[in-house]
């Protein structure tokens, strides 16, 4: 029974914090009550059911991180070697939801019993949002992207409904459907066509930060400027015009029920509008970080063909095979800000919830952000650009002598 049940219980070290950790908050109740003769208070147990809370949230993305081959590298390049198949279970443990699941999450549920201070559907709530936050990321990338988009507007829903744990919890528990259907449709793509973020040496590191250094990043430095830049280089990323569309229209409903959820928490007293007008320089410095990594893409190592004093010297203003560049990231600061100021004077009021008018500036700015033009790649090799240095951690490199490369392989 022991070890069934350890096959999905996280390691002994995360075991024992959270045990002492929730028998600290115990002891301090007791200790006000018993000692002290004092009536405690709800602020212990809140943050007592907030530790449980924590930890079944942690437990369910540990079952999908600790099992599923996409993140772990070692683990999945392995699986690649061996004829492994869908129809048989994995080796490490499954991503499924399993019976010891069910145990596990009761005894947190139990836990938080004992002075109920919120919602006991709120720890498998807790379980399954982490747990289904976790299958929608990698089903992305393993080739099963209707169900990754159906359970990321699914779990939008849940935070919409947050404050009625049942209703939240029954959308959850229905969410877990496509989910599965979307991990065996994955497994059966196996080996995927991993990102190459999910290859990175920096990303290896992570998973196995006390091994050896990975030789392949400095061997590909090793040419220095100007040849590195002009080795042959995997195709920049980009993002089809469905993904664009359906990613723009993700965050947009996070946002409404973000918003919806604070604005009915808030009460009928309360104005909504002020959610609106305190939301606008919000989604405009989300924006703004958007736009400061579209131009960062394309302009990092590329700058115009002439300096800031030659355009104005030379009348040449505008450039438009470099400026096209940022024509994307400034549309998508000031177009948003406009429409919304828009909808909020002209359409009459009540007509429009406020929490609709919060997601109309991050849809249509993130819209603009993912597939405006020009193409990333387009731009790299037509763009009316020079191509610099960009930052080095070394300035000035040294000469391409045997003793360099010899230096370089020690690493």
């Amino acid at each position: 029974m022991r070890r069934w049940l350890r096959v999905v219980l996280p390691g002994s070290e995360v075991l024992a914090i959270f045990l002492g950790v929730y028998a600290l908050f115990e002891a301090f109740y007791w200790f006000e009550r018993v000692v002290l003769g004092a009536v405690p208070g709800q602020e212990l147990t809140r943050i007592r059911d907030l530790v449980v809370l924590a930890a079944a949230v942690h437990y369910g993305l540990a079952r999908v991180t600790r099992f599923h081959p996409l993140y772990d590298n070692s683990y999945r390049e392995w699986l690649e070697k061996t004829p492994w198949t869908a129809a048989r279970p994995l080796p490490v443990g499954p991503v499924h939801l399993v019976p010891q699941d069910a145990i596990v999450v009761l005894g947190l549920t139990l836990m938080t019993l004992p002075r109920l201070a919120s919602h006991p559907a709120m720890v498998p709530l807790g379980f399954l949002c982490g747990y289904l936050a976790a299958q929608a990321l990698s089903l992305w990338p393993t080739g099963a992207k209707p169900f990754a988009y159906a359970v990321a507007f699914g779990l939008g829903l849940v935070v919409r409904f947050w404050s009625m744990p049942l209703v939240a919890l029954g959308i959850a528990a229905a969410l877990y459907v496509p989910a599965y259907l979307g991990l065996r449709h994955s497994l059966r793509r196996f080996p995927w066509d991993v990102p190459g973020f999910f290859r990175l040496s920096w990303w290896k590191s992570l998973q196995n930060p006390t091994g050896e250094h990975d030789l392949q990043g400095p061997r590909q430095q090793i040419l220095g400027w100007p040849y590195d830049r002009l080795t042959p280089r995997p195709d920049p990323p980009s993002i089809s015009g469905l993904d664009a569309s359906l990613i723009s229209l993700l965050a947009g409903w996070w946002i409404y029920a973000i918003a919806a959820f604070f604005i009915d928490a808030a009460g009928a007293a309360a104005q909504p509008q002020v959610f609106v007008w305190w939301l606008v320089p919000v989604s405009f410095g989300l924006l703004a970080i958007g736009a400061g990594i579209r131009s960062t893409l394309y302009c990092w190592a590329h700058k115009p063909p002439i300096s800031v004093w030659g355009r104005i010297r030379t009348f040449r203003w505008i450039i438009p095979g470099y400026d096209r560049a940022v024509m994307a990231p400034a549309a998508a600061l000031v177009l948003p800000q406009v429409a919304l100021l828009i909808a909020a004077l002209v359409l009459p009021h009540g007509l429009v919830s406020p929490a609709v008018l919060c997601a109309l500036p991050v849809t249509i700015g993130l819209l603009i952000l993912l597939s405006g033009q020009p193409p990333l790649r387009r731009w790299l090799l037509t763009g009316q650009h020079r191509i610099v240095p960009g930052y080095t951690k070394n300035k000035t490199l040294p000469a391409l002598t045997g003793d360099y490369f010899d230096e370089v392989i020690e690493i």
